[in-house]
């Protein structure tokens, strides 16, 4: 089997927290690596209900072998591996799992306002290793990027098993991510990072700005469920009357007093205490 009994137990365990049904959908060959995977996905499908595995079929099947998503049924929600995710890898398929299958982010709520608040389509991949000590934080902050923001996919690469395209890459050290085909980052990056990065890269802070509008409205005691209008009211104008976009502009800057972001938070009612 492959993987151990005591890890069939905990990964059992955690699987209960799965609260959408989810499908493995494999692309996969007669090779060694490929009858791995799929061992691996079977194994992991026996442990759920929620759980299927199954081998891609026509436009399914993705252009690595082998490789697995990991979609949510019915939705365009899933992340993508390539290679057999064990080794420091193990814990990124877990959170994958449950992540795609409903489990709530473990993230800040500034952050996750941040992260969907991100514009565009933006197709990143991580080459990693199962060595890496540093590749599964990034992993697993694109993962989250993915499972939030529908306008984000994500593929991560098990380098060993892909030389060629490690080589056609020119990528030198693990982990190195690539955004719509050019490179993006390398090395170690918590997902706020990759944030910020993702705003320099695109000309724009409106994720740095979602995160400040967040901290900022939640310190006024805002009702929550009126936030999505306010980053809408933020982003486009209030009342017709457009002030500067929140976008291009600082989080610093959107904190201040007297900013437009600050006087939309005035024109808000706090909660009754």
């Amino acid at each position: 089997m492959a993987l151990d009994a005591d890890l069939v137990a905990q990964l059992t365990t955690l699987l209960e927290n799965v609260r959408e049904p989810i499908e493995l959908v494999h692309t996969t060959d007669d090779s060694d690596k490929s009858r791995e995977l799929i061992e691996l996905l079977d194994q992991i499908a026996g442990l759920s209900d929620k759980v299927t595995a199954r081998p891609a079929q026509g436009d399914e099947r993705g252009p690595r072998t082998p490789a697995f998503t990991i979609a949510r049924t019915g939705t365009d929600v899933g992340v993508t591996f390539a290679g057999i995710p064990l080794g420091h890898e193990f814990s990124s398929l877990v959170l994958a799992l449950l992540q795609v299958g409903g489990h709530p982010v473990k993230e800040d709520e500034a952050t996750i306002a941040a992260v969907q608040a991100v514009e565009g389509e933006h197709e990143f991949v991580t080459y990693m290793s199962l060595t890496c000590q540093n590749c599964p934080t990034v992993v697993q902050a694109l993962d989250a990027l993915a499972v939030l923001n529908p306008g984000v996919t994500h593929t991560v690469v098990e380098g060993s098993l892909f030389q060629d395209e490690i080589d056609r890459e020119g990528v030198m050290a693990v982990p190195t991510v690539t955004r719509n085909g050019e490179t993006f980052a390398s090395g170690r990056m918590e997902l706020s990072e990759i944030l910020a990065k993702l705003d320099e890269v695109t000309g724009g802070s409106g994720s740095q700005a979602a995160a400040a509008g967040w901290r900022l409205v939640t310190s006024q005691g805002l009702v929550p469920a009126l936030l999505p209008a306010f980053y809408q009211r933020a982003l486009a104008g209030v009342d017709g009357r457009a002030f500067p976009s929140a976008r291009g502009r600082s989080a610093l800057e959107l904190t201040d007093p007297g900013s437009p972001m600050e006087r939309l938070v005035s024109s808000w009612q706090p909660c009754p205490t």
